[in-house]
């Protein structure tokens, strides 16, 4: 099943790739994880937030950005808030820019802030990134609540997955005096979260990362129509893991769709008209929706769902064209 139905003023998304989105309700708009630079064999070669690439996305997706410093985008096209729910590359590498560029405030932690301050350095020609809340997590299962408009945002703190490349970023040293370019391994995870939003139109939760979560969610306020699922490297680990994290999110959550994210391949940047994502090799992604499809098979109270790439979709509405994943 594909989720296509869009109506005007409603809540309405778009998904950009691996575990990027843009929400909106009513006039109020936010962005989690907006990365959209999408460089060519990051974790092998520097990296860097692409402006051009960044200011084009934002241009697409009809945002408004910022005249001068002193001034913020007041209109219905502003966007208001953005979260990187952690640290990698993959999630915070353009989310500090795209904040500078719309004027939106930046949520995030001292590993997002030094990406912030280094993208500023890159680009000092553009805006500061307009200071947001800190997100304050520490253990997991801690929650923080921010409010924007009609939309609560609770940040959940989760454990990351523990797939090699994961791995592998984490345990490389870290330069302190990094500067862009540099090498992801200079992007720290930080403080990672999943993120619970309601909205008028019902609770959506977006999980970016195949962690051991356990019952880190299961309680009720966590409940969630819609799951956006991330199963990047969940290919690779034991069934047991697999069926743990699939109690953990989608049987706590309660969701009645679950739509799998954050297992396309990182590159390239999306261009207009694409129709759907790349596929990478390594993620091993056949085995990942297949034990996700057989849990499917054996819980039918929940459904799992595609959506489109860059089109606006209305996630609690009109869920009625049947499509395979």
């Amino acid at each position: 099943m594909k989720l296509t139905d869009r109506t005007p003023r409603d809540i309405e998304m778009q998904f950009l790739g691996v575990s990027s989105f843009l929400l909106r309700d009513g006039d109020m708009r936010i962005m989690v994880d907006g990365f959209v630079s999408r460089p060519k064999a990051a974790l092998v070669r520097s990296i860097q937030p692409d402006a051009d690439v960044v200011g084009a996305m934002v241009e697409r997706l009809g945002l408004a950005t910022r005249q001068s410093c002193a001034e913020r985008p007041v209109g219905a096209d502003r966007l208001d808030a953005i979260l990187a729910m952690h640290g990698h590359y993959d999630h915070a590498l353009d989310t500090p820019l795209i904040a500078s560029m719309t004027g939106a405030e930046l949520i995030a932690d001292p590993v997002v802030r030094e990406t912030a301050d280094r993208t500023r350095r890159l680009y000092p020609e553009l805006c500061p990134a307009e200071r947001g809340p800190d997100i304050r997590v520490q253990d997991v299962g801690d929650q923080q609540v921010l409010s924007y408009g009609d939309m609560t945002l609770r940040l959940i703190k989760v454990p990351h997955s523990d797939n090699p490349a994961s791995r592998l970023l984490e345990a490389l040293p870290k330069n302190d005096d990094w500067m862009f370019p540099t090498r992801a391994k200079n992007l720290k995870e930080g403080a990672g979260v999943a993120v619970h939003i309601t909205t008028r139109g019902g609770n959506i939760l977006i999980v970016p990362t195949a962690g051991h979560i356990k019952d880190t969610l299961n309680r009720p306020e966590f409940s969630a129509k819609i799951l956006f699922l991330g199963i990047g490297g969940l290919g690779w680990g034991s069934r047991r893991d697999a069926l743990e994290y699939f109690h953990g999110t989608i049987v706590a959550s309660g969701a009645r769709y679950v739509v799998p994210i954050h297992w396309d391949r990182h590159a390239p940047p999306l261009v207009a008209g694409q129709d759907g994502l790349p596929i990478p090799l390594y993620e091993n992604l056949d085995r990942s929706l297949g034990l996700l499809q057989d849990y499917a098979n054996k819980h039918p109270q929940f459904e799992l769902v595609s959506v489109p790439v860059f089109t606006p979709f209305n996630p609690f509405s009109s869920l009625s064209t049947k499509e395979r994943l």
